[in-house]
């Protein structure tokens, strides 16, 4: 079949080796895992969608090539046959053996032809899955596959409901017109046809006159359950998570022509020897024998490589710590629109329960202020009463049988209430001189240069107030008094 082109034997070549080349990648990757991992984990790891799309490339390529190497020597045998007759001359075959050989060659050679038609026309697909998985590494461009893959779930429970309707409505048609039209005879040509309906590919006019009724029904049916429904149901969960996906994606995620200028410029210093490959820098750290905690800075690089630059340095842990962040906050990243919803309508039951519970605080209150009112009123009087009681700095006189006065026990309780006041006013006056010069002296006071935290307490030991700072070295003491109690500071 080549006909003595020699490029077809290169382009099978090139095909080939590309093939090969996925295989050694893969292998490698493989490898790669299970040492970093282990087996079973790094099986688990490695074990993808976008992997198995490269083994399954990979397996359909050494399919076709064994068909086509089968396809050559079915072809030789079929020449072979051919050579033994003549083709311009009828019944030159030697025999009836030689005649049905021939047949059943030619019947070998073509249903070998349509299995290989078959699987070259699942190839481009297979590359063109390869090439969304290459894509995937661009932001932007793997919005559409990011798209498919966060609804597949979705997808797969719609489509099994919509599988159901689908079916239903062509058993029905089957039922209704098999005997009319040729395009509803079975139910595979029902289900094509009933395809063609639900795009709009289709001639009402012929059908109506059949059952004109049942075909109405049926038809009306159809248009409401599945076109205006479920098709429109398809498209909102998709945009739904269309619009996940791209609120997820930030403004400062390169561009397809930004993302070819660094390629570039990464070959161009990686060809004048200003830059180290990543390759090499990643074999590097995994070579190395740095913890899993560890921390690694821009000079730990150059360690590892000498020929890494300062700046490529940085530019590689910014970027790493940047899709660390990204890897984080990969929950909070976007949201759906039913999500917002959701999350909306949460919010809005939340701030009702909030304004209910902030009515009944200000009520609480309310009742609280009122009873505080009553408490300093009752305060107000007892110092008054306390005050004018103070005033009495002389004893009761003795009272003659011909006055009125208070009696002596009355007297006995002013007294002791006078003492006491004079005790109480002399501990406050004390306790605050004795408490304002501890607040000066630590106000005063040099701050260490390691401190991040000032702190200043009171603590009563016996009949002591101590006064301490706390910082990152520890905590110092200060200073303290004596001659306040716990009375007076508890009174202050």
């Amino acid at each position: 079949p080549y006909h003595g082109s020699w490029w077809c034997y290169v382009c099978d070549a090139l095909w080939l080796g590309l093939v090969l080349k996925i295989v050694v990648d893969e292998t490698r990757e493989i490898f790669r895992s299970m040492s970093r991992h282990g087996i079973v984990a790094g099986l688990k790891v490695y074990l993808t969608p976008g992997n198995a799309v490269d083994w399954l490339n990979v397996a359909m390529s050494v399919a076709i090539a064994n068909l086509w190497i089968s396809h050559l020597s079915e072809l030789k045998t079929l020449r072979e046959v051919l050579d033994t007759g003549s083709s311009t001359l009828p019944g030159s075959f030697e025999d009836h053996a030689t005649r049905v050989r021939f047949f059943d060659q030619v019947h070998t050679v073509v249903i070998a032809t349509q299995n290989r038609t078959a699987l070259l026309a699942l190839y481009p697909f297979l590359v063109v899955a390869r090439l969304f998985k290459s894509l995937s590494t661009q932001p932007r461009l793997a919005i559409v596959t990011k798209t498919v893959t966060e609804a597949a779930v979705d997808l797969f429970h719609f489509g099994f409901v919509f599988l159901c309707v689908f079916i239903l409505f062509a058993v029905s048609a089957t039922i209704l017109f098999y005997r009319d039209f040729a395009e509803f005879a079975d139910l595979p040509r029902a289900a094509d046809s009933v395809f063609h309906i639900l795009i709009g590919d289709f001639d009402w006019n012929e059908n109506r006159d059949e059952n004109r009724v049942l075909s109405g029904f049926w038809f009306w049916s159809f248009v409401w359950v599945l076109q205006v429904t479920m098709w429109n149901m398809l498209l909102a969960l998709i945009m739904d998570k269309y619009s996940e996906v791209k609120s997820s994606i930030t403004a400062d995620k390169p561009t397809l022509w930004r993302q070819a200028f660094d390629i570039m410029r990464r070959w161009l210093e990686l060809r004048t020897g200003k830059r180290e490959s990543l390759s090499v820098v990643m074999a590097a750290l995994e070579k190395s024998e740095l913890p899993e905690t560890a921390i690694i800075r821009w000079t730990t690089l150059q360690t590892l490589c000498p020929k890494v630059s300062e700046q490529q340095a940085m530019r590689i842990l910014t970027r790493a710590w940047k899709d660390e962040q990204e890897e984080a906050n990969v929950n909070d990243s976007g949201a759906s629109m039913s999500d917002t919803a959701s999350r909306i309508g949460r919010v809005s039951n939340d701030l009702e329960k909030l304004e209910v519970d902030l009515g009944g605080v200000f009520r609480v209150c309310s009742v609280s202020s009122d009873l505080l009112k009553q408490e300093i009123n009752t305060l107000r009087r007892t110092v008054a009463n306390l005050a004018s009681t103070r005033k009495m700095q002389q004893p009761a006189p003795v009272l003659s049988p011909t006055r009125s006065g208070p009696p002596s026990w009355l007297a006995r309780h002013l007294d002791a209430v006078n003492k006491r006041c004079d005790a109480m006013d002399g501990s406050f006056t004390r306790a605050l001189g004795e408490l304002t010069a501890f607040a000066a002296e630590a106000a005063s006071a040099e701050r260490p240069d390691d401190a991040t935290l000032f702190v200043t307490t009171s603590r009563v030991s016996g009949e002591d107030v101590v006064l301490t700072r706390t910082g990152d070295s520890g905590t110092a003491h200060v200073g303290s008094r004596s001659g306040v109690g716990q009375e007076d500071v508890s009174r202050l």
